[in-house]
């Protein structure tokens, strides 16, 4: 099996550097257009974030200025009814200086209520020029009120009407411009409130077109650049194919020789089962050739055994033998003895 080699080409860490160059210039670029759209998408979000506290607060004054008008307009109501009840119920004098105080905080809270509806136009830089009107409309009613308080008699029961009557309809200018100021600021409050929807949604728009273009514009650079930077770079990706090309004939090879190797190792493990096989049998044959071995030799003890016993008993006779043998013997030297002596 042929090895893999562990070296690069000769060139190969140039088009390495020059590989790695050319990615970081493509990531700075890429970073460098979403920290673009970020910036315009920032500062479009800071513009429509001013916008907005801008018309916030001015919505804010606008609604104050038009509480102020409505609530003058509750008070003058008010200060009017305090009048009538002069009139009709302050017969006594604890009576009369009672609705005439009341009188008095309420013509007091109508010009405050002017007076606080004249500097908040101011602050929105409006008009002020009916509400001037107005409020010398008021004091100049509660002039005339006090002039014509001067004939009352409040012990006389008719008193009341024929004061009444002099002042018929001295109220109505002051009521109309109360009433025209509410009216007036009512519809810039209207006004203001579409205007406001209005510039808002030009603001969104002018928002989310100026994000876009960021988006396009940084999309097609980021586009451009790749495109660039593959168009650049081929041969090193050639380099890069052509040794991977190699590698893999190397792998294939190597693959086979390993296929071969696992062939012949699978052979040889045949051959050695079949091995095995015949060893077995043989170890059977082996175990039943010492089981009959052992078998013989228990009948081959069993015989010696008894031979030995015959054998001891055949002593035993040729012991008895060779005394009879030898009494012969002693008998027969007798007898030799005797012939001699009888010679």
């Amino acid at each position: 099996m042929t090895p893999l080699p562990h070296a690069a080409p000769q060139g190969a860490p140039q088009t390495g550097f020059d590989l790695r160059t050319k990615f970081a210039g493509v990531s700075v670029i890429v970073c460098l257009g979403i920290l673009s759209v970020g910036i315009i998408g920032w500062r479009s979000l800071s513009r429509m974030s001013e916008a907005a506290l801008a018309n916030q607060e001015h919505s804010m004054l606008l609604t104050k200025a038009v509480t102020a008008a409505m609530r003058a307009q509750v008070d003058f109501k008010k200060q009017v009814q305090e009048w009538k009840d002069i009139l009709l119920r302050g017969n006594q004098k604890e009576s009369f200086d009672k609705y005439s105080k009341a009188f008095d905080e309420q013509e007091a809270a109508t010009d405050g209520d002017i007076r606080e509806l004249r500097a908040t136009l101011a602050q929105l830089a409006l008009p002020v020029d009916q509400v001037d009107q107005a409020l010398s409309e008021h004091a100049k009613l509660g002039e005339q009120y006090r002039t014509a308080l001067t004939a009352f008699d409040s012990h006389d029961t008719g008193s009341g009407q024929a004061v009444d009557k002099r002042v018929k309809g001295i109220d109505r200018p002051a009521t109309a411009a109360i009433d025209t100021i509410a009216q007036s600021i009512l519809k810039t409050y209207a006004a203001d409130v579409e205007s406001s929807k209005a510039a808002t949604l030009d603001l969104v728009t002018s928002t989310r077109r100026m994000i876009a273009i960021g988006i396009v514009v940084s999309s097609v650079l980021v586009i451009a650049v790749l495109i660039a930077f593959v168009v650049s770079i081929p041969h090193p990706f050639r380099l890069l194919a052509a040794d991977l090309q190699t590698a893999a004939v190397e792998v294939s090879s190597g693959s086979a020789q390993v296929s071969s190797a696992s062939q012949t190792l699978a052979s040889s493990a045949a051959e050695q089962a079949a091995s095995l096989e015949e060893t077995s049998a043989s170890l059977e044959e082996l175990t039943s050739m010492t089981r009959r071995n052992a078998d013989s030799a228990a009948e081959a003890r069993a015989a010696a055994s008894t031979a030995r016993a015959s054998a001891d008993e055949g002593s035993k006779h040729m012991r008895l033998m060779q005394g009879a043998m030898e009494q012969m013997k002693s008998s027969s030297e007798q007898v030799t003895q005797i012939l001699k002596t009888i010679d």
